[in-house]
C-alpha cells in the first residue's frame, strides 16, 4: 500500500518534534552550565556583573524571565506541531487552510523565541527584548479583561497593578519605558544602555530576519488564519502538494530555531541542521518526484540569499 501524504506529514511533524525537543534539552544543559567560553550566554554572564550593583539581582532577574519566555514559547510550539499531526489523518478531507494556519503559529511561536534568544544581539539589547515580552504580560491581560461583556473589575485593577509595579521595579534598576505622549498609561518601547526595543513585537520583521528563504509562510498562514479571498480561492495541487507547502516552511523554521537557541548557549547546530535536511530532502523527493542532492549548507546559502 502506497504512502499517503496525510501518514508522511505526520510522520516528520513527529520526527522534527522529537529531535527539536532533544536539542533543546542539550541547550537547556549547556544553559545551566554556562561553560562554553566564547557563547553569547557566558559574555551576557559577564555584562551583568559589569552593571551597578545595586541593579545586578534585578537585571538577571530580566534576563532570566527571557529564558522563561523562550521554553514557554518552544511548548506553544510543540502543541501546534502536536494539532498539526493530528490534522493529518487518512480517514478525513484534508484541510489546508487550517494547516497553513497552525503553520503560521509554529513560525510566530519560533520567531519570538529566536528574537530572544538571538546570539547577535548584545547583552543590553537581549535584556531589553526579555523587559519588553515581560512588560507585554500584564498589559497584554489587562487589555483583555477589559473587553470582557462579564465586568472583570477585580482582575482587571489586579493587572493593571501589576503591571505598575513591574514598570516601576525596571525603572528603579536601570531600564527606561518610553510612553505615548498623548496616553502616558500605553507603554511604547523599553531601553537599556544604547538599545531600545519596542513592546509590539513585529511577526513580519522577524520572519524577513530568522526565515527570510521562507518569509512568505507567514504572509500564506496570515492569509489562512484570516480566511483572506486571495487564499481561500486560489489553492490548488494535490495532496502531496499541500503537505509539502506546509511541512517545507515548519522544517527552514526549526532551522532558525535551533540557530538561535542553540547559538546562544555555544552549541554547533550543524548536527541538528543534517537530521532536519534529511526531512526536508524526503519531503521534495516524495511530494515533487525529484531527489534533492545539495547538502545543508549549500541549500541554506541558496534559500537565505533568494
Amino acid at each position: 500500500m502506497p504512502l499517503s501524504a496525510e501518514t508522511f506529514a505526520r510522520r516528520v511533524l513527529r520526527q522534527e518534534r522529537e529531535s527539536v525537543a532533544e536539542a533543546m534539552q542539550r541547550a537547556l544543559g549547556a544553559y545551566i552550565a554556562a561553560d562554553r567560553d566564547p557563547s553569547p550566554r557566558v559574555v551576557d554572564i559577564a555584562w551583568v556583573r559589569e552593571q551597578p550593583w545595586s541593579q545586578r539581582e534585578a537585571v538577571q532577574g530580566v534576563l532570566d524571565s527571557g529564558v522563561e519566555h523562550v521554553a514557554g514559547f518552544l511548548k506553544s510550539a510543540c502543541e501546534h506541531v502536536i494539532a498539526m499531526e493530528r490534522l493529518f489523518t487518512d480517514d478525513a478531507e484534508l484541510l489546508p487552510l487550517p494547516a497553513f494556519s497552525l503553520a503560521r503559529s509554529v513560525q510566530e511561536a519560533a520567531l519570538l523565541a529566536c528574537w530572544l534568544a538571538d546570539p547577535a544581539a548584545s547583552p543590553e539589547r537581549r535584556a531589553a527584548r526579555a523587559a519588553a515580552v515581560l512588560l507585554g504580560w500584564p498589559t497584554g491581560t489587562a487589555r483583555t479583561l477589559a473587553q470582557f461583556p462579564v465586568e472583570q473589575r477585580q482582575r482587571l485593577e489586579r493587572a493593571k497593578q501589576a503591571g505598575s509595579l513591574l514598570v516601576a521595579h525596571l525603572e528603579a534598576n536601570g531600564f527606561r519605558i518610553g510612553r505615548d505622549a498623548k496616553r502616558p498609561e500605553k507603554l511604547l518601547n523599553v531601553s537599556r544602555g544604547s538599545a531600545t526595543v519596542n513592546i509590539e513585537f513585529n511577526a513580519t520583521d522577524a520572519a524577513a530576519k530568522y526565515t527570510p528563504g521562507s518569509k512568505y509562510s507567514w504572509s500564506i498562514g496570515s492569509g489562512a488564519s484570516h480566511s483572506q479571498p486571495w487564499l481561500t480561492k486560489g489553492i490548488e495541487g494535490d495532496g502531496w502538494l499541500v503537505v509539502s507547502s506546509v511541512l517545507a516552511p515548519v522544517l527552514d523554521v526549526s532551522d532558525a530555531l535551533v540557530d538561535n537557541v542553540l547559538g546562544y548557549v555555544g552549541i554547533d547546530p550543524s548536527r541538528q541542521h543534517e537530521a532536519t535536511h534529511l526531512r526536508r530532502r524526503a519531503v521534495i523527493g516524495y511530494s515533487r518526484g525529484f531527489g534533492v542532492f545539495h547538502g545543508y549548507e549549500e541549500y541554506a546559502r541558496t534559500r537565505d540569499n533568494a
